[in-house]
């Protein structure tokens, strides 16, 4: 993974470095390269070439595009030449100037307040934790980097230093424990989403090489990968398409079993009369039939290869050939009975 990284220099300059994470099996670990590019024009916003530097690659030049930098073949003119010597005063405001980059961070710290997402993070871990665990989801919306690359972009966004490596990881850790917190923050965010009726479950496989994931087990491997795999459960609104809730799962649970599991939790956070829509792998006898023992309420898609679903459309085909049968749907004509 590659991305640009802007270092602060004495005297108000920006040097842009790309930077390039890479596995180093000596060391077992991710170890990170930067190679220099050059100074930021903070004028025009652009790249100036470093003297001896050749022309950035299509790589490069997305990753700077992607921070808002522009390279139009500015090259630096070396150190020949002799600068004048600003005033003393100026001199020593620019020696203690920064540049940050609030944007981002402003706009969706404004969506998450408005929305009640700051505040049932608050609720279910704290204001210190809550406002770190939603200052990386946004880091992770903006950039998609890794979590442990934080601490430069908290900087450039002005929270400080407050983001190293290890004080992520320290409250990764420290979720993963609280299950209380867990449950204080979906029952607030779901009663800040509405408690919406109309839900929209559906289960995944990782799969995983790793021996320290208590739920990584043997299952139906939806990759078709012989590896083990941990599960995960998510329940979506389906008018806001805001994500409710979500947990992970032994990866040899069945997902009908996920799904019993899922709608006890969620009637125990206040939701209640709701139905599931559900995709065609939940589609057996078996399933159905657990599902309507459970008081489940759903839709489900039918596959055509199923004999009843074959029968109910033979039998009712003419019926579907007429036209007040027939409706347009996005510019396509479906038929319905």
């Amino acid at each position: 993974m590659s991305y640009i990284v802007k270092q602060p220099m004495p005297g108000g300059r920006i040097h842009l470095h790309l930077a390039e994470n890479h596995h180093n099996p000596e060391k077992r670990g991710s170890r990170q390269t930067r190679t220099y590019l050059g100074v930021l024009d903070s004028v025009n916003n652009e790249l100036v070439l470093g003297k001896g530097r050749g022309r950035p690659g299509p790589e490069v030049l997305a990753l700077l595009a992607a921070k808002g930098i522009q390279y139009t073949g500015k090259r630096s003119t070396g150190p020949g030449r002799k600068r004048s010597r600003p005033v003393r005063g100026v001199a020593s405001l620019v020696a203690q100037s920064t540049v940050e980059e609030i944007g981002c961070l402003k706009s969706l710290l404004h969506l998450a307040d408005s929305c009640g997402l700051a505040k049932s993070l608050k609720v279910g871990f704290g204001e210190e934790s809550g406002n770190r665990i939603l200052a990386l989801a946004i880091y992770q919306a903006c950039g998609g980097y890794a979590m442990y690359l934080g601490g430069a972009w908290s900087e450039e966004a002005g929270l400080g230093k407050g983001f190293s490596s290890s004080s992520t990881s320290r409250l990764c850790f420290k979720l993963g424990k609280d299950g209380g917190g867990r449950d204080k923050f979906f029952r607030t965010w779901i009663d800040a989403c509405g408690k919406p009726r109309t839900l929209i479950h559906d289960t995944t496989s990782i799969s995983t090489y790793s021996s320290n994931l208590e739920d990584a087990e043997w299952g139906y491997n939806r990759d078709g990968e012989r590896m083990e795999q941990v599960n995960l459960a998510l329940v979506v609104s389906r008018n806001s398409r805001l994500p409710l809730w979500f947990r992970t799962v032994p990866g040899s649970i069945p997902d009908v079993s996920t799904l019993k599991l899922t709608c006890k939790t969620l009637k125990a956070f206040g939701l209640k009369d709701f139905s599931c829509s559900l995709d065609r792998g939940y589609f057996s006898r078996t399933n159905l039939l657990d599902m309507l023992e459970a008081g489940i309420d759903f839709i489900i898609g039918v596959p055509l290869s199923v004999n009843q679903a074959k029968t109910i459309v033979k039998t009712n085909r003419r019926s579907l050939k007429a036209a007040k049968r027939s409706f347009l749907y996005k510019g396509s004509r479906l038929r319905h009975i």
